[in-house]
């Protein structure tokens, strides 16, 4: 008899060390991912040529600075958001402040174009900032495919901004449309799809949740792509390891 109890007990506790082993796993994750670094996945084509669709990148929550992942308040300040960086920021909180592996969360990734104070506008597919032209320089034609597979060829140009320079995409096939200047609030900024033509950012100040990004809905700064793959699932490896932090101009 006693053997008998024995097997029940033994397979019991072998569930029960298991189940703290994982739980203990998921634990760890859930706090490294809300608190430190948080990988995310690109599924739109708003970043293109910077992010293409199939790209898995870090994003460094505590590039600015250790964020509350519950009320967005930042401490230990460690650097102000700049013009250029490239962001993750909610616009839906997931449950329990992001410690379940984001379930519920709903986050974007875009550029910073203006900051607090800056007098931006956007006029004939031109961003102006504190009343200057940002400088693009034509750079030949790029071609992408999107989630859909479908093929795009649009203008590239290489963008002079901030110190800093980065590529753009316009589609010559689509319509512009002009912003007035305006001045950005404290405490927010705008961003911008690098597919200028092709997202939806704070241009959009009618469509629902858009317009300016507050601070505290900034979740970090996307620093460096782990993975990509194409629709076929065939891996980039000439991407992977890619800094998206804005190459410095030489003398600036």
């Amino acid at each position: 008899m006693s053997k008998k109890t024995e097997k029940p007990q033994g397979f019991v506790a072998v569930i029960f060390e298991y189940t703290k082993v994982i739980l203990g796993a998921l634990i760890l994750a859930a706090t490294v991912r809300s608190l430190w670094f948080e990988p995310f996945k690109i599924p739109s084509t708003s970043m293109v040529p910077t992010l293409l669709v199939g790209d898995y990148l870090f994003v460094d929550k505590n590039n600015y600075g250790w964020r509350n992942p519950c009320t967005g308040e930042r401490y230990g300040d460690r650097g102000d958001i700049q013009r250029g960086d490239v962001v993750v920021f909610e616009r839906k909180k997931g449950y329990l402040c992001g410690l379940t592996l984001g379930f519920g969360s709903l986050n974007f990734i875009k550029r910073i174009v203006a900051v607090p104070g800056d007098k931006i506008s956007y006029n004939n597919k031109t961003l102006f900032v504190n009343g200057e032209p940002v400088s693009m320089i034509p750079n030949g034609t790029y071609k992408y495919e999107d989630a859909n597979s479908k093929m795009h060829e649009v203008k590239q140009y290489d963008v002079e901004f901030n110190g800093h320079e980065h590529q753009v995409l316009l589609d010559e096939t689509r319509r512009g449309f002009d912003l007035e200047e305006t001045t950005v609030p404290e405490g927010k900024y705008v961003v911008m799809g690098d597919n200028r033509d092709n997202s939806l950012d704070s241009r959009f100040w009618n469509y629902p949740d858009w317009g300016f990004v507050e601070k505290k809905d900034i979740v970090g700064q996307a620093k460096r792509i782990f993975w990509s793959w194409d629709n076929g699932l065939k891996p980039r490896m000439d991407r992977i390891g890619q800094s998206l932090v804005a190459k410095t101009i030489e003398g600036k």
